[in-house]
């Protein structure tokens, strides 16, 4: 049995879990979240929509996700903290905020895996 049949079951068993919850009760974070796995679960089927350059990005960000998920938490309270600090109140440096916290986050996130992770060595070397 192949990895894409055996993932059907469970797939289907997600599908029906959101959509008996969205029957109960409509909450659009529940139908975002069951699209989004929806289209996780097709995997190799969305690959064309997202394009073949975007393949090594994504890769990318998938290898970093954890340590961004650790990291973006702490990083948002001290940019926010410094942007309320300075600019309390005023729209465009709380954007400004927004927007630096979230590139800190992933690029902290990017070097903390590349500087935790082993380095592959070639067969044969120590």
């Amino acid at each position: 049995m192949s990895s894409q049949t055996r993932r059907w079951p469970g797939t289907l068993l997600i599908a029906l879990l959101v959509v008996a919850g969205l029957f109960i009760e409509w909450r659009p974070r529940l139908a975002l979240a069951g699209l989004t796995a929806g289209w996780l679960a097709l995997g190799g089927a969305a690959w064309p929509l997202v394009g073949m350059r975007l393949r090594g990005a994504v890769a990318a960000l998938a290898r970093w996700s954890y340590a961004v998920f650790l990291l973006h938490y702490p990083v948002v309270l001290a940019v926010g903290a410094l942007v309320a600090w300075w600019w309390p109140g005023q729209l465009v440096p709380a954007i400004a905020g927004l927007l630096a916290s979230w590139a800190l986050s992933i690029a902290l996130g990017a070097g903390l895996t590349e500087w935790l992770t082993p380095r592959e060595t070639p067969k044969g070397k120590p």
